[in-house]
């Protein structure tokens, strides 16, 4: 259309979601009938729900009145405020004692 403007358009704003994942792995061997492994790893979500506010109904309407510049005017002055991040973190911790039993009991049974 020819009237057609981007004034009250909004992409890709804030921070979407990022992930930290760290871990260890160790593995120990005594002999190779006992073994161990250690696990342990911790992650974090930020933003997980992307929990971005929404904007107001009437914004627009204060926009063209001269209350806000543009739209990034409004977002930094009514939602950034507000916005929350959720984290979701996670620890997960497993020790594994592997144990090879030979087969002694074979002429008994």
């Amino acid at each position: 259309p020819i009237d057609y403007t981007i004034d009250n358009k909004v992409f890709l704003r804030g921070t979407v979601e990022k992930r930290n994942y760290y871990y260890v792995d160790v593995e120990y061997r005594y002999n190779k009938y006992i073994s161990m492994n250690l696990f342990y790893s911790h992650t974090d979500i930020i933003n997980y729900n992307h929990n971005l506010p929404a904007y107001n109904e009437n914004w627009f309407e204060e926009y063209e009145d001269g209350t806000y510049i543009n739209y990034e005017d409004y977002y930094n002055r009514e939602i950034a405020p507000d916005k929350t991040y959720q984290v979701y973190s996670n620890n997960t911790f497993v020790l594994k004692l592997n144990l090879v039993m030979k087969n002694y009991f074979k002429d008994i049974f």
